[in-house]
């Protein structure tokens, strides 16, 4: 029991945080760690039921990714993003197993976002790294120990939201006052990031938070949250008058969304040439494949992935790979269909994962090598799905 305490609270700790800042020595020798160490714990854990993640659409889903191999555009790339994201499952599944109960997990979350939120407090103070960036339309903005202010906004709002569910489902006082600073700061960080979109979602997932917590039926809920998933495509595809209003007027954005849909509109030839199976995974924006293309003649930049968590998907692995994670979503909505009751943690993570679709709206996490929502991607479906959380 001490020694899984240990690996969770220190060893995991520190991988975990890699993953988030997806900054500092994130390459071959922290994926090749994480992969033998979740090897370690699997095979100590034979029999866990955890395991069943590698037999269920997760796990075809990491198959049709190899499988891309057969046809990718850039070996290398694909190859390595492929042990990148192969590491990332193990060390989710090897997480799960020595966290086992869910309360445990939301305990360790806290711990986790407590340790993240003070180290960017300390850098914030105390400049040891560059922790600032300039932008073209803010001028300075903080980015702390995230590669990038979009990378800050996108985590705080994730802790935003853990932190306002906690403060209305926790009971003792102290839980409360930690959550109730966590989701002040969290708050702040994003204020400071000047990330216009990170806010509209914290504002956004806020409501649907306190909604889905008076729905008594997990079938409402589940019907919500496919419905809630697909609008913000079509919204940003056929955009109505007052969604212009709002994106202008309210969050200070232009209606190109800072020339995304001039990426997109240039990658939907590209999506066309190769639409079932991709270009192979990662392989895309590979540099070599680029030169190849006329994509950064047409923009005038390197985009370095499409702003978008579908299109970039789809250019990876085509509409067959896209189709596989569809069936997965599909997977887990029957699951949270077939529930009696809306539980706390339905509540959670379906507000969770509507936070991670609509960040995917216009930047690219959905299945990132090695990302913090597609852990969370994991730990959902597991709870939900095999688990009946």
């Amino acid at each position: 029991m001490l020694i899984s305490q240990y690996l969770l609270y220190l060893v995991y700790t520190v991988f975990f945080l890699i993953i988030t800042f997806s900054r500092y020595f994130n390459g071959e020798i922290t994926t090749i760690a994480m992969f033998c160490l979740g090897l370690f714990v699997i095979s100590l854990n034979y029999k866990s039921d955890v395991l069943k993640l590698f037999v269920s659409m997760q796990g075809l889903f990491l198959i049709w990714i190899l499988t891309s191999l057969l046809w990718t555009e850039n070996n290398y790339a694909t190859s390595r993003a492929f042990f990148q994201i192969l590491s990332t499952f193990v060390f989710t599944i090897s997480f799960i197993i020595l966290i086992k109960k869910i309360s445990s997990l939301v305990k360790y979350a806290t711990f986790f976002m407590i340790v993240v939120l003070t180290l960017n407090i300390i850098v914030l103070f105390v400049p040891l790294v560059d922790v600032y960036t300039y932008d073209a339309r803010y001028g300075e903005v903080f980015h702390g120990l995230f590669s990038h202010k979009n990378g800050l906004g996108k985590a705080m709002t994730l802790f935003s939201l853990f932190s306002l569910w906690g403060l209305s489902e926790s009971k003792p006082r102290k839980e409360k006052w930690i959550y109730f600073f966590s989701f002040l700061l969290s708050t702040i960080f994003i204020i400071l990031s000047k990330n216009s979109g990170a806010l509209g979602i914290l504002l956004f997932s806020i409501c649907i938070l306190f909604s889905y917590r008076k729905i008594k039926s997990p079938k409402k809920v589940a019907f919500i949250t496919l419905i809630l998933s697909v609008v913000p495509f079509y919204l940003i595809l056929k955009t109505p008058e007052w969604i212009k209003y709002i994106v202008v007027e309210f969050f200070d954005r232009d209606l190109t969304f800072t020339g995304r849909v001039y990426i997109w509109e240039v990658l939907s030839y590209y999506i066309e040439q190769n639409l079932y199976l991709g270009y192979g995974y990662q392989a895309f924006w590979s540099l070599s494949f680029l030169k190849q293309t006329s994509i950064i003649s047409s923009l005038g930049f390197n985009p370095t992935h499409a702003h978008n968590g579908i299109i970039d998907m789809i250019l990876g692995i085509g509409i067959i790979g896209f189709i596989i994670y569809l069936l997965i979503l599909c997977r887990l909505f029957i699951s949270l269909r077939n529930r009696q009751t809306n539980t706390k943690y339905v509540v959670l993570s379906s507000s969770l994962f509507l936070v991670i679709i609509y960040n995917n709206i216009l930047e690219v996490d959905l299945i990132y090598p090695m990302s913090l929502f597609y852990v969370i991607q994991i730990l959902i479906f597991y709870y939900t799905v095999i688990k009946k959380t």
